[in-house]
């Protein structure tokens, strides 16, 4: 091995290692960012901490039965588990452990979806890792307890799949509008259903093109 081929590799592992220190950095950076949960904004006061301890007080069922909870249903059923973390945190930080946990999520489908454009190389991860690190990211979850990821992260598992979040706004405001109308609470129940089943057909729709797909790939292949 000559002396300019020991310095090329010498260089090539001094840039992966400023390159792993970098990632880390921002991934420790967008962690640190979400230690910091106790801010309480009028969100939480006005809302939020009556929701929470509405279903403490009196159980999930009759807190969904009496509609007190905003959003959608799915977000009622994620919202309802946070009240067990009630003995050993903070409900303040027990609410934002939710939106907090779906950015974790996101930041998985960034990688993924940037790793579909560029199949070779660190790219990926450094977009990941700026998108978790972004001060408009993180402060809207561990700071104002936005839950607007939410609904989002179906539309990152496939962007064919933008219209789960529509089909959540959609079926919760029908449902609200039944149960304004008749005063019945299995209009909540109706939306949740709705929800299920239109993320399970487009679940089920995507994986069959897929699967054609690959067929079709299989085919080719074996002609040639």
């Amino acid at each position: 091995m000559t002396a300019e081929q020991q310095k090329a590799i010498l260089s090539s592992k001094s840039k992966f290692k400023l390159a792993l220190l970098g990632l880390i950095a921002l991934f420790a950076l967008g962690l640190l960012a979400r230690l910091f949960t106790g801010k309480i904004t009028g969100d939480m006061s006005k809302f939020y901490f009556i929701w929470y301890q509405n279903i403490l007080d009196n159980g999930a069922a009759v807190a969904f039965r009496e509609h007190l909870i905003g959003y959608t249903p799915a977000f009622w059923y994620l919202f309802a588990g946070t009240t067990l973390l009630d003995p050993i945190l903070p409900r303040v930080t027990a609410i934002k452990l939710l939106p907090i946990l779906f950015d974790f999520i996101s930041t998985f489908f960034v990688y993924k979806i940037v790793r579909i454009k560029y199949p070779r190389g660190n790219l990926p991860y450094w977009a990941a890792g700026l998108f978790f690190a972004l001060p408009t990211i993180f402060i809207n979850s561990a700071q104002w307890g936005q839950m607007d990821a939410l609904s989002l992260v179906a539309a990152f598992f496939n962007p064919e799949l933008w219209i789960v979040p529509f089909a959540f706004q959609l079926s919760s405001g029908l449902a609200s509008a039944v149960y304004l109308k008749g005063k019945s609470p299995e209009p909540v129940m109706y939306g949740a259903i709705i929800n299920t089943i239109i993320l399970i057909v487009l679940i089920v729709f995507q994986f069959s093109r897929n699967t054609n797909t690959l067929r079709e790939v299989g085919t080719h292949e074996s002609i040639h």
